[in-house]
């Protein structure tokens, strides 16, 4: 799929609308603990964080831990041991675009993933976006990418859509587009 084919599909998803800014959230479900931490991994290793200082509730030790002082926050809460959490990335970059600020929430079988409709969406952007979720989902065995009811896209239909053909199309197609 062309990044311009995609962003005809999607650009409602990405602009700003009447009804104010939000963040839109797309999750990757059905994760197993081995799965929630390579992807978690996958996205700390690619990227810087944008939030001061993100921390998790340890239950175990009854204390906020920054993330930084354990080896996989992820799998802390996947086992059971961590309270869910949240953080913001900037600097992931899919061959040469750079994606925008992204929200990341952690959840015991889940990664929520939100972006802002305050920023500057372009075709190229949107398409590294897909890309990056493909790769993400590609790290895992069985899921799969879900809209998050509480705030999904503008048009969630057309998300789906446009997001299940890029699916199909790049997964007939490895031809190294999604380097990065």
């Amino acid at each position: 799929m062309l990044p311009s084919v995609l962003w005809d599909s999607v650009q409602p998803c990405f602009s700003l609308s009447e009804e104010g800014d939000w963040l839109p959230t797309v999750q990757l479900v059905g994760l197993s603990e081995h799965e929630i931490s390579s992807v978690y991994q996958w996205i700390r290793a690619t990227s810087q964080f944008a939030t001061s200082k993100p921390c998790l509730w340890h239950f175990g030790q009854q204390r906020s831990i920054p993330l930084d002082e354990v080896s996989d926050a992820a799998r802390l809460v996947a086992a059971g041991n961590a309270d869910p959490f949240g953080f913001a990335v900037k600097g992931i970059h899919i061959g040469e675009v750079e994606l925008p600020t992204l929200g990341i929430e952690v959840f015991q079988s889940s990664i929520g993933i939100n972006y802002s409709l305050r920023d500057h969406w372009t075709a190229h952007i949107v398409y590294a976006f897909f890309s990056m979720l493909l790769r993400l989902l590609r790290l895992t065995q069985k899921a799969y990418l879900s809209l998050d009811t509480m705030g999904p896209p503008l048009d969630p239909e057309r998300f789906l859509e446009a997001w299940n053909i890029f699916r199909s199309e790049e997964e007939k197609d490895t031809d190294g587009r999604l380097d990065g």
